[in-house]
């Protein structure tokens, strides 16, 4: 049952029609194997796309390691002189070394997107020292991390009632088709007029 959802939500992507009206460039399966006949897994294989938003990884210096699943019940609280303290973050099932922004995508339970949640950002801005802000570059990678975590809500299928599957699966694949259309719109902005395309008059990404 796993393996059958697994497929549909990977080759769905292919044929989103949502992506291809936002222009946005869609992998084609060069081949898939679900029936574990060779290897006890699930696998497939994609063509590899060409593009700028690669590139934007390489703006992370300092990579720290991101939990991932940030929601209040995997937030640990201690009451200390009548202030409450984070004493324990648990859960690390998705945990990964890399870009610390990553770590917001899943506090969206929490305080909802944090770049419209006035409050996160406020309090936020108190603790860094600093005004929060996301430059460009940033807004970029957050996207691409949403993207990923419409994938991971597509893939965990396997934790959710039968009938719930359905349900999440229309999220996975609703967030993905989001995202990339986000990430195309904040690349297409951050490249110069100069490197619009002479014949279509558009830019190249």
């Amino acid at each position: 049952m796993v393996s059958l959802y697994f497929k549909e939500v990977i080759l769905s992507l292919h044929n989103e029609n949502s992506l291809e009206q936002r222009g946005v460039p869609v992998p084609k399966v060069l081949c898939q194997e679900f029936s574990h006949s060779l290897v006890t897994c699930d696998y497939f294989f994609m063509e590899r796309l060409s593009g700028a938003t690669w590139d934007k990884l390489k703006n992370v210096k300092e990579p720290s390691l991101v939990n991932y699943d940030m929601w209040s019940k995997n937030i640990l609280l201690d009451n200390r002189n009548n202030t409450y303290v984070i004493d324990g973050i648990i859960d690390h099932e998705r945990a990964f070394y890399g870009d610390p922004l990553a770590e917001f995508i899943s506090t969206i339970t929490i305080c909802e997107d944090i770049t419209k949640a006035f409050a996160f950002q406020k309090g936020y801005s108190e603790v860094a020292g600093g005004f929060f802000s996301l430059n460009i570059n940033e807004q970029i990678r957050f996207a691409m991390y949403n993207v990923y975590m419409g994938l991971l809500i597509g893939v965990e299928i396997y934790r959710y009632e039968e009938s719930d599957i359905p349900k999440f699966l229309e999220t996975s694949r609703y967030v993905i088709s989001e995202g990339l259309g986000k990430i195309k719109a904040l690349i297409l902005s951050d490249i110069p007029c100069s490197t619009l395309d002479k014949n279509s008059n558009k830019r190249s990404v």
